[in-house]
C-alpha cells in the first residue's frame, strides 16, 4: 500500500501587524533611496515650505514695526509671554498654521518617496495634488497630534501618562501615510495606522532613534551656515532694526535649510510603513 502523500499547509500570512521588520534594513534603504533621489524627495517639501518660511519672517516683522512698534526684547520668550495678549496670540496663530500647512509639504514629499520606491517618476505637480486634495483631512489628523500632544503636557505631573499619550502618538504616527497614499479618510486613516503599527511601536521607535545621527547632522549643518549668515548682522550693531533684519533672514535661511532633514526622517518612516505593509502582506483599508 502506497502512502498518501503529506498534505501541504496552507501558506497563511502572519497576523497583521506583528511581523517581523529589520531597523536596519529600513534605515539602509531609506538611506540609498534618499541620496539617489534627493532632490526629487525634498522639492515637494520645498515648495510647500518657501512661502510658509516668507510669511513666518516678514508677519512678525510688520507687527513689530506697526501694531507693537514700542515693544521691546523682540524674540525673548519671557517678554513675549509678559507683553500683549494680542501679540502673544499672533505668534500662536502664526506657528500654528504654518504647522498645519508643512503637512501638505511632508504629504507631498510621501507621495514622491513612495513613487520612487517602486522606479516612478512623476511631475512636481503631481507629487503636490494628494496633498492638497486632502486638505482638510491633514488639518483634521494634525489636530489630533495637537490635542494629544497638549493632554501629554498636562498630565505631564506624573511619569506614565506622558509615555501612554507618546506611545499612542507613535501607534497613529502612520496615520497621515494611510490618508495620502490608500485616500482614505481621516478615521479609517487612523484605524489603519493603529492596526499597521500593532506590536511594532518599538520597531517604529527605532527606526526614528537609528535616523537621528543622519537628521542631527544635517542640522548640524544648516545651523552652521545660518551662523556665518548672521555674522553680517553681528558686525553691523544691536539696533532694533538690525534685530529685526537678521529675524527675517535667519528664519527664511534655517526653514530652507531643514528641509532635507525633514526629508530624510519623511523617507525613513515611509520605507518603515511600506515594507512593514509588505510583510503583513495585506491592503489596509477602511474595515480595519
Amino acid at each position: 500500500m502506497t502512502p498518501e502523500a503529506p498534505s501541504q499547509l496552507p501558506n497563511i500570512p502572519p497576523p497583521p501587524g506583528r511581523p517581523g521588520v529589520s531597523v536596519r534594513q529600513v534605515l539602509r534603504e531609506a538611506r540609498v533611496l534618499f541620496s539617489a533621489n534627493a532632490v526629487e524627495i525634498a522639492a515637494p517639501l520645498a515648495v510647500v515650505q518657501a512661502p510658509l518660511a516668507v510669511l513666518g519672517a516678514i508677519i512678525p516683522w510688520v507687527l513689530y514695526q506697526t501694531v507693537y512698534s514700542d515693544q521691546k526684547d523682540l524674540f525673548n520668550a519671557q517678554a513675549l509671554l509678559d507683553g500683549p495678549r494680542g501679540l502673544l496670540f499672533s505668534f500662536t496663530l502664526l506657528f500654528f498654521a504654518w504647522g498645519m500647512f508643512i503637512l501638505v509639504g511632508v504629504g507631498a514629499s510621501v507621495v514622491a518617496i513612495s513613487n520612487v520606491r517602486r522606479g516612478s517618476h512623476r511631475r512636481l505637480a503631481e507629487y503636490l495634488d494628494p496633498p492638497f486634495t486632502k486638505l482638510g483631512g491633514l488639518f483634521l489628523l494634525g489636530l489630533t497630534l495637537v490635542a494629544l500632544y497638549v493632554c501629554g503636557l498636562i498630565v505631564s505631573i506624573t511619569v506614565v501618562l506622558p509615555l501612554v499619550v507618546a506611545w499612542v502618538m507613535l501607534r497613529l504616527a502612520a496615520m497621515f501615510y494611510f490618508l495620502i497614499i490608500d485616500d482614505l479618510p481621516p478615521g479609517a486613516a487612523l484605524r489603519a495606522s493603529w492596526g499597521l503599527l500593532h506590536g511594532n511601536v518599538i520597531r517604529l521607535l527605532g527606526v526614528l532613534v537609528g535616523s537621528l545621527p543622519i537628521v542631527l547632522g544635517m542640522l548640524f549643518v544648516a545651523f552652521v551656515a545660518l551662523i556665518i549668515i548672521s555674522i553680517p548682522f553681528t558686525l553691523a550693531g544691536d539696533s532694533r532694526n538690525v534685530e529685526l533684519a537678521a529675524s527675517v533672514v535667519g528664519t527664511i535661511v534655517w526653514a530652507l535649510l531643514t528641509v532635507p532633514a525633514m526629508a530624510y526622517l519623511a523617507t525613513t518612516t515611509t520605507v518603515f510603513f511600506e515594507i512593514l505593509r509588505g510583510r503583513t502582506d495585506a491592503r489596509l483599508d477602511a474595515r480595519i
